[in-house]
């Protein structure tokens, strides 16, 4: 059932919260998950993961960046990138959890990951840094010569 299920919304929502609570428990954190409503939602094939072959791990997602890299030749993954989604997405969350981390907000990015990045010269940042006025208006006149 998917979570946006049209033709019944709740029933999306309390297949989602089941998945949710399950992972708590799993995680031994306090849940309102219990062996019994486990055993009654395998009875009817409930399905825990909606991920296909289930989780995959942030060292397979980042083996799937160095293969990226080693393509592409950068670790510039699109936030949509239609060959690989999740990797698209993964790497965008990379960024946002380093931002939260360095602004002392709780986040998933912690040094071993951060080095294992650097390791590879991720790009934390895909704005270009801010110019000066004087390299805008190069820019500008190597334009127009170009391009009239």
């Amino acid at each position: 059932v998917p979570v946006k299920f049209l033709e019944h919304p709740p029933l999306g929502n309390f297949v989602n919260r089941q998945r949710v609570e399950y992972k708590k428990m799993r995680q031994g954190k306090s849940s309102t998950m219990s062996n019994t409503k486990m055993q009654d939602l395998d009875r009817i094939g409930f399905v825990w993961s909606v991920r296909e072959g289930g989780h995959t791990s942030w060292d397979d997602r980042l083996a799937e960046l160095v293969a990226y890299q080693r393509e592409q030749g950068n670790t510039l993954v699109p936030k949509k990138y239609p060959q690989n989604p999740p990797l698209g997405y993964w790497v965008n969350e990379q960024r946002f959890q380093y931002q939260r981390h360095i602004n002392g907000k709780s986040s998933t990015m912690n040094k071993k990951r951060q080095d294992s990045l650097n390791s590879i010269n991720f790009k934390w940042s895909v704005r270009e840094p801010p110019r000066e006025f004087s390299e805008w208006i190069k820019l500008l006149k190597e334009y127009k010569s170009q391009w009239g």
